[in-house]
């Protein structure tokens, strides 16, 4: 009874927050600075007014450097913003990014839980919410939310002593969200996933899961074309694949001594938005030497830095495409903490039912800091 009572205050508190945080952006008319979330916000608001079936193939808006069929992404990631829009939301697009955003944080707060205790689990949740990716993304309007949501909470279904058949259901229903999401890059998630099976001693239940996850991809990206030539006459998965490696020919085309500087780009870039856990894992490492240790820092030293050396191949240099894999550096900062502080541990421990609570005030907090004052140093954090 005490459980479903905190739980259902809990929901009261994360419900406030949310039409709280609305309310807030509504009032000031927060707008995205960055220009993909600009574009992203402009082309949801824009399918407001158009048929349901055209919502397929957004376009650019007036203006931009492009014209025409927005080929960039799949359509899907508009979806919700657009429908909310058209139920008369203005911030409809600011709010659909909260609700990811949260998405996300509560399937890091439990891949915590499952690898460091109840503890270890609200630590690194707090981590990501003090740290200059937790604090940029929190007003934002990208796919990398969700997308990063949809891998954490692969990692969640891995995490079990076994992978029966909900779990495996649900890795196949979140590759599909991350392909719907990010396109073809939601399927990093594939083998991020198989190193984390591996680790588990879950290979063997794993793969059967990831064969019908890509098949079930495969189908879907089938029937999104059929439904995209329906409604235009053309295309989308050529030219979308088309315009993805024109990108990649076109970072290629760097000089060499740029091109050996990419691995460093992602590496300080990552130090940088994982903080203050980069520092606390840092230090930690110089400190005992422990090498890779607890799967706390197995996860985002193997699997993390094992997705930037991937990106790193390309020489594209945009530290968004490890969005997934950063959040996971606030488990090994979490361990740390908990293994170097254990006075520390001893009072979260003790304010642990209040940490729900502590969270939803913080981020009010920057929101309405952000929405109101514009201080300097959130111009620093989110400098577009």
């Amino acid at each position: 009874m005490r459980v479903a009572r905190r739980l259902l205050a809990q929901g009261i508190g994360w419900g406030l927050t949310i039409g709280c945080a609305y309310a807030l952006i509504s009032v000031a008319r927060v707008e995205p600075r960055d220009p993909d979330s600009s574009l992203y916000v402009a082309i949801a608001r824009s399918l407001e007014h158009r048929p349901l079936a055209a919502w397929i193939a957004p376009t650019w808006p007036e203006g931009r450097a492009h014209s025409g069929l927005f080929r960039e992404h799949p359509a899907v990631f508009f979806w919700p913003a657009a429908a909310l829009g058209r139920l008369g939301m203005v911030r409809a697009a600011l709010l659909c990014n909260l609700l990811w955003y949260l998405a996300m944080l509560a399937a890091l707060v439990a891949l915590g839980r499952a690898l460091l205790g109840e503890e270890g689990g609200v630590l690194a949740g707090a981590l990501f919410l003090v740290s200059p990716l937790g604090l940029q993304y929190l007003l934002r309007f990208n796919h990398e939310a969700a997308w990063a949501f949809a891998t954490i909470a692969g990692l969640v279904c891995l995490s079990a002593p076994r992978l029966g058949p909900w779990r495996g259901a649900a890795l196949v229903g979140l590759l599909a969200l991350a392909c719907a999401m990010k396109g073809a890059l939601g399927l990093l998630g594939l083998a991020l996933w198989a190193a984390w099976a591996w680790r588990r001693g879950l290979l063997r239940a794993f793969l059967p899961w990831a064969v019908l996850a890509i098949a079930t991809v495969a189908l879907l990206a089938a029937l999104y074309e059929l439904a995209y030539r329906r409604e235009t006459g053309e295309a989308f998965l050529t030219l979308y694949l088309r315009i993805q490696s024109g990108y990649v020919e076109k970072a290629e085309q760097i000089g060499w001594g740029r091109k050996l500087f990419t691995p460093v780009y992602y590496l300080l870039s990552a130090a940088y938005f994982a903080l203050p856990s980069s520092l606390l894992l840092l230090w930690d490492l110089l400190r005992s030497r422990r090498g890779l240790g607890h799967d706390a820092r197995w996860l985002p030293l193997v699997c993390g830095s094992g997705w930037m050396v991937v990106l790193s191949a390309i020489s594209r240099r945009a530290i968004r495409y490890a969005f997934p894999v950063l959040p996971l550096f606030h488990l090994a900062g979490a361990e740390t903490v908990a293994d170097r502080f254990p006075k520390a541990m001893l009072r979260l421990r003790q304010l642990r039912p209040l940490a729900p609570y502590f969270a939803m005030t913080w981020m009010l907090a920057v929101i309405a800091l952000r929405a109101f004052l514009e201080p300097g140093w959130y111009r620093f954090i989110n400098p577009l």
